[in-house]
């Protein structure tokens, strides 16, 4: 599994030894090898919130993502793969931020 690091490639080979199915894409297609969806499918979706949470590594993780499918599918706009790859794991409200000359609610 290329761009995984080795705990979360243990992490997937346990799932799958306990009978936990893995969705995984297949490149240079980036369709999921499980379900033919495109991927990251909703199944694998999950599987990633489950794996990283909604951190900064599931960011991370979903940057990679979006970096080898640039080069693999110059067919799509960077706009598509953007929504495909990280807007998902971005958190769906944005974090308060200060207006500037008012102070901070406590």
């Amino acid at each position: 599994m290329a761009g995984v690091t080795r705990a979360a490639e243990l992490t997937v080979k346990r799932l799958l030894t306990r009978g936990f199915v893995v969705h995984e894409p297949l490149r240079p297609a980036w369709d999921c090898g499980l379900c033919g969806l495109p991927y990251p499918c909703r199944a694998a979706r999950e599987q990633l919130l489950v794996r990283y949470g909604l951190s900064a590594d599931l960011g991370e993780r979903a940057w990679e993502m979006l970096e080898q499918a640039v080069r693999d599918r110059p067919d799509l706009t960077v706009t598509e793969l953007f929504d495909r790859f990280v807007a998902w794991s971005l958190p769906s409200e944005p974090s308060p931020r200060p207006v500037l000359g008012r102070p901070l609610s406590p």
